[in-house]
């Protein structure tokens, strides 16, 4: 604990200002809104490692140690002293932060700003479709790079380009390795496959048990997203409200599959990964796949509108393709 607490002195976190002067400020300013660091999807995670499987990439992963104590802060923020750590002279003084610090919500922005820009002054792009995921393309290969907080994936063509981002490796560093390694050991029964894709392609299988639930009749559903032969998303809910037909129910199911299927095509595109064919969603409800191509009929679906013109649209736009499928059962 006084380690840290050194640290943050050495570093010049914050100024001791009077109460009195404090009071005024409040005044004057008043307290500036809270804003927290965009949060990666597991999705992501597994797309890019679908990928760095695919081309036989590296996949190195970083922490950046104390990220969060090194970055100026573009809010005011006030705090009392830490307890037991009282500045002696002034121990009733309030600490103003000068910059970011453990615990508190502008930290991971002030951090993800400052690697934000270095990214940016160094040729990443951040991607349109999220904020976690930055891409480099150039004439020497492309490089993506994998933000959550503090720690960082790397992976990309150039191999000696991922090298330099990759620091030597430390004592805590191995001791966090045999402690994933202790988890895998003792979950090895629980997994997926994950086979190297031949192409980029998506397609998907979305599911509705009407009046699925004896309590409330609210419906189950469901759906599944495969790059290639991978799921990388998937996804199994109660609905909050009763549907009135089985067709409402798979719309509602397929508006969700369609909207995480337009996600992830999207991400595929900013990091221009080939998509060769028209991602496709599989509907095992022949209501669903009729009305969806037939925009006339909209009439019969104003209790869901705007699923319907959601997935309608799409569909005409040819966005994706939808089929019907019918479940074997024993």
């Amino acid at each position: 604990m006084k380690n840290e607490f050194d640290a943050l002195l050495n570093n010049h976190n914050w100024d001791l200002l009077q109460m009195i002067l404090l009071r005024m400020l409040f005044r004057v300013s008043g307290f500036s809104g809270l804003r927290e660091n965009p949060v990666v999807q597991p999705t992501i995670v597994r797309i890019i490692l679908d990928v760095a499987l695919r081309f036989h990439w590296p996949l190195p992963q970083l922490k950046v140690n104390n990220a969060f104590l090194q970055f100026d802060l573009e809010e005011e923020v006030y705090m009392t002293q830490p307890p037991g750590y009282a500045c002696g002279n002034n121990p009733n003084h309030i600490c103003k932060l000068r910059k970011a610090n453990y615990g508190l919500k502008q930290a991971p922005r002030a951090w993800y700003n400052a690697l934000k820009g270095h990214l940016s002054y160094v040729g990443f792009v951040k991607t349109e479709s999220d904020n976690s995921l930055f891409t480099r393309h150039s004439n020497t290969g492309f490089i993506f790079i994998l933000v959550y907080v503090d720690d960082i994936i790397v992976t990309g063509s150039n191999c000696i380009t991922v090298n330099e981002f990759m620091q030597s490796p430390s004592d805590l560093h191995w001791k966090s390795v045999k402690r994933v390694l202790r988890y895998l050991r003792g979950t090895i029964q629980f997994y997926l496959h994950v086979y190297p894709n031949i192409d980029f392609n998506l397609h998907m299988y979305s599911d509705a048990e009407w009046s699925g639930d004896l309590t409330d009749r609210s419906s189950v559903s469901g759906y599944i997203l495969f790059l290639d032969q991978n799921p990388i998303s998937w996804s199994s809910k109660k609905h909050k409200t009763v549907a009135r037909s089985s067709t409402e129910a798979g719309y509602s199911v397929l508006a969700n599959a369609l909207a995480e299927l337009l996600w992830v095509r999207n991400i595929l595109l900013d990091m221009r990964l080939p998509i060769r064919d028209t991602p496709t969603i599989y509907c095992d409800n022949i209501g669903v796949t009729y009305l969806s191509g037939n925009l006339g009929l909209h009439s019969r679906m104003k209790h869901a509108d705007v699923d319907f013109h959601l997935c309608a649209t799409m569909l005409n736009a040819r966005r994706f393709e939808l089929f019907m499928f019918i479940q074997l059962t024993n």
